[in-house]
């Protein structure tokens, strides 16, 4: 059987909650406005309780459209953890295309690169059994000390300006306000620093990422057709202090989904400013 949490909300802050489903449905905050606030709430598993803030998560419809499938981001209150992790995401599966997005991330994992956990588990909302959720790891210092690396910036585009506009957007790093702190803004710099130089054509692969793991990255997101995974807004980066180089972690693969997003956007098939030098960078200049 599946692991479960049972999440319980207060009716008030349920109806926070519903307010800004309601405001995204509605379009209030922009077309892809991020609306959804975090409330207070808890999650019990096996006879332990855990203090939360939970929202709302996805700019697609079928994050937010059904009200009994809807999908949340949440963080543990204080120094609490569940199942390893501090921040994390649930969703229906069919959000990300079932059981490919496992498979593809399991055998990312098996190649050593860094991956977000994911599982299936059984979820439950005040009382409510709401079945099957797929949980996704959010990034942070616990990803990446669980494959044995110091902490550094996981860093990704904005999304603000759309992926045409990926060399003009501002590169940011998650947990900004860990990572923008006096301490470690000489950090954030040097991974924003390498990743901008890779994009304005300053310099070129061998000299920005770790080769072998890049290679890997690609070499499996072509096995499964997870094409959406290489889209300039889906990769992620991690700076890794003692290579000084950036590592891929794998995010939304969506299999087979490529061309469906490609054409909505109206641009070529495999698109990516990896694999489209004229408008990215040559591999090795």
């Amino acid at each position: 059987a599946p692991d479960y949490i049972q999440i319980d909300i207060t009716h008030m802050n349920v109806q926070k909650l519903a307010y800004g489903r309601q405001k995204r449905i509605s379009g209030i905050g922009g077309e892809s406005g991020n609306v959804f606030d975090y409330v207070p709430a808890a999650i019990r598993r096996d006879g332990e309780a855990y203090d939360i803030k939970i929202r709302l998560k996805g700019d697609r419809q079928i994050h937010y459209e059904d009200i009994n499938k809807l999908s949340y981001r949440i963080k543990l209150d204080g120094d609490n953890t569940l199942w390893g992790m501090k921040v994390f995401s649930i969703h229906k599966p069919r959000a990300r295309n079932y059981i490919y997005e496992w498979l593809l991330l399991e055998m990312m994992k098996q190649e050593g690169i860094i991956t977000p956990e994911y599982k299936f588990i059984n979820v439950s909302l005040n009382g409510k059994d709401l079945g099957i959720y797929a949980l996704e790891e959010h990034y942070g210092k616990h990803l990446v000390e669980r494959y044995g690396y110091r902490e550094g910036p996981i860093i990704r585009f904005s999304e603000n300006l759309g992926f045409r506009d990926y060399r003009y957007t501002s590169i940011l790093p998650y947990g900004k306000k860990k990572w923008m702190a006096k301490e470690n803004v000489p950090a954030t710099k040097r991974a924003v620093y390498l990743l901008k130089e890779f994009v304005r054509r300053n310099t070129n692969v061998r000299k920005t990422f770790d080769t072998e793991k890049l290679a890997k990255f690609y070499a499996i997101v072509d096995l499964f057709e997870a094409h959406h995974g290489y889209l300039t807004k889906s990769l992620r980066f991690y700076h890794n202090p003692i290579t000084g180089k950036l590592e891929p972690i794998p995010f939304d693969g969506h299999y087979n989904q490529e061309k469906h997003y490609l054409l909505e956007q109206g641009l070529p098939i495999g698109e990516s400013f990896f694999i489209a030098p004229e408008r990215g960078v040559n591999p090795d200049p």
